[in-house]
Formats: structure tokens, C-alpha cells, sequence
């Protein structure tokens, strides 16, 4: 049995409509492409979207069940607080196999600054862990170490603004381009690249992406990827395209957003990609995020909707 666990779906948190809305369509669309017996539980104000599922009542119990019940498991949820890494770590101790990356390389990947100085091949940002001070040339970017979804990130322009960076954050050289994402997935044998997007941002919050993206020597972004000990799975990439030049940001050590859209774009699920099939088709797609109600969502919380034409 198939246990799929999406963090916001499943629990009840205190995440942001902005971010929910996302983990919600990454849970749909992840549960209705999975072709074999399902197990999940999902947070109390989502039954009336998910019917087919129980109610969650605690989050320790019903995680530990799900283990002891199912052969496999796939694991969704933000890094921030370690939650990816400690859900990871309880599938691998429960000897349980982990279709998601590994615990290793989750907290590597979880952590912006260790991220970028272990990959090898490609263009990074100059970056530093904030300490009241920097090295960098402005403008710059700050954004969390740890952290999801383009939350919390904000732009410093002079040396007064650096008063605003909190602790626990980095800050970036700020590199202009193509805001886009890649997503990959990789098996004891190679790494495949699934499907390139743009992004689609409002000051630097994801707002949603178009698929397809087409770029030269997006092989680097494998060749990148190799540097990460333990990244197999399926992932996704954070760069800028900056006169051509791809410029890495982050590796996100799990499912991303756009898996939504993939059998909209290339007629196939992540269960396909899982078992070996790769986008042979594509119709150009998009994905976008709405503060508001919207026509026919694939999915709605709150005030946030999302849709995929």
C-alpha cells in the first residue's frame, strides 16, 4: 500500500493560505495519478476535497499507523523546523521505502548556504550567512536559510536596509534574469530531466509557472545535482537565466509544484515518471496562483485559489 503524506493537507498547521493552497494541489493531484491502493489522513476543514480519505486526529499516531499499514511512502512537507527531514528520518527507520529523497539530503538540501557550496559545475549567487554585516556589493537579496515558497524573502538596496535581516537568514547577490525552476527525478541508474518551467513571482513570492521552458545546457542542472550525496527521488531546482547563464538559487529535496500540471502539460502523472515513463508530448500550460476566489479551480482554501489552464 501507497502512503502519501503532504504536510498541509494532512495536519493541522498554522502555514499560510499562500502556502497551503500549494501543498492541497500537489496532494490532489499526487492521490488521483497514483494507480494502486492509496493510505492517508487528511486535516479536518479538507474532508468535504477529500472524501475518499479519514479524518486525522494525531499527527503521531496516524503517521506511525500509516507506517505499520504500507510498503512505500512518499513524504511532503516544507523544510522549515526540520519537518521534511524528521518525517524522512521516521520512513527510513521504519523501514519503509522512501520514494522521496533521502533524510541526508534533505538536510543538506534544507539548508540554502550548504546547498550552494556543495554543488559543483554551475553558477551560484555570491552568498553569506548574515551576521550583522556583509562583503557583498548591493543590491542584495535576504531570504531565510531555511524556508519555502518564496516567504519571507525581501530585497536590501544599502547598508541601512541591512538592519532589517534577521537572524537565521543569508543574504544573496542579486542577480536579474528568468526566474524558473527545473524538475527532476533520479533512480539508482541517472537522473532524468522532466520538465522545465518560468516562474511566475510577485516580488519574490512563487505566484505560479508556464510549462514549458526550454534553455541551453540544461544538462548542467543534472551534472549540478550530482554533488548532493543522497538526492534520489524526485526534486526541483530554483534558478535564474541570466543572459543565458544558468544561475542555481536552491534544490528543493522533494515534489514541487508544477508535478500539478504535468499530465495537463505532457499527458503523464509522477506515478508514471516513478515507474519509468518520461514526457514524450507537451502542451504549453500554465499554472497560477490567485489571491481570490477563481472559475473552476483545480483547487481553492481560504482566499487562495489555484488554476491550470
Amino acid at each position: 500500500m501507497f502512503f502519501l503524506f503532504e504536510y498541509t493537507t494532512c495536519t493541522e498547521n498554522g502555514f499560510p493560505e499562500s502556502i497551503a493552497v500549494e501543498g492541497l494541489a500537489m496532494f490532489k493531484a499526487l492521490s488521483m495519478g497514483i494507480r494502486e491502493e492509496v493510505y492517508s489522513f487528511v486535516n479536518p476543514e479538507h474532508t468535504a476535497q477529500f472524501r475518499n480519505f479519514p479524518i486525522a486526529e494525531k499527527l503521531d499516531e496516524d503517521f506511525s499507523t500509516a507506517l505499520e499499514k504500507c510498503d512505500k511512502a512518499l513524504i511532503v512537507a516544507p523544510e522549515s523546523e526540520n519537518l521534511l527531514y524528521i518525517l524522512t528520518e521516521q520512513v527510513e527507520k521504519a523501514h519503509v521505502e522512501n520514494l522521496g529523497i533521502s533524510s541526508r539530503a534533505v538536510r543538506t538540501c534544507s539548508d540554502k548556504y550548504e546547498t550552494l557550496r556543495r554543488v559543483k559545475g554551475l553558477r551560484t549567487p555570491g552568498t553569506e550567512v548574515f551576521n550583522g554585516k556583509t562583503s557583498l556589493d548591493f543590491p542584495l537579496v535576504a531570504k531565510p536559510r531555511v524556508g519555502e515558497g518564496g516567504e519571507g524573502i525581501f530585497f536590501i538596496r544599502n547598508e541601512e536596509e541591512l538592519g532589517r535581516v534577521p537572524e537565521n537568514y543569508i543574504v544573496q547577490e542579486y542577480i536579474p534574469g528568468q526566474a524558473a525552476s527545473a524538475s527532476l527525478f533520479s533512480s539508482d541508474n541517472k537522473t532524468e530531466l522532466v520538465s522545465l518551467q518560468t516562474q511566475i513571482t510577485e516580488g519574490f513570492r512563487y505566484m505560479g509557472a508556464d510549462i514549458p521552458f526550454e534553455i541551453e545546457n540544461s544538462e548542467e542542472l543534472i551534472e549540478a545535482s550530482y554533488g548532493i550525496e543522497g538526492l534520489k527521488g524526485f526534486f526541483g531546482m530554483d534558478f535564474i537565466v541570466n543572459n543565458g547563464e544558468i544561475v542555481l538559487l536552491e534544490i528543493n529535496p522533494r515534489v514541487t509544484t508544477p508535478v500539478i500540471a504535468f499530465e495537463a502539460a505532457y499527458g503523464i502523472t509522477f506515478y508514471d515518471i516513478l515507474n519509468g515513463k518520461l514526457p514524450e508530448r507537451t502542451v504549453r500550460t500554465r499554472i497560477r496562483k490567485i489571491d481570490g476566489k477563481a472559475e473552476n479551480p483545480f483547487i481553492s482554501t481560504g482566499d487562495y485559489s489555484i488554476v491550470i489552464r
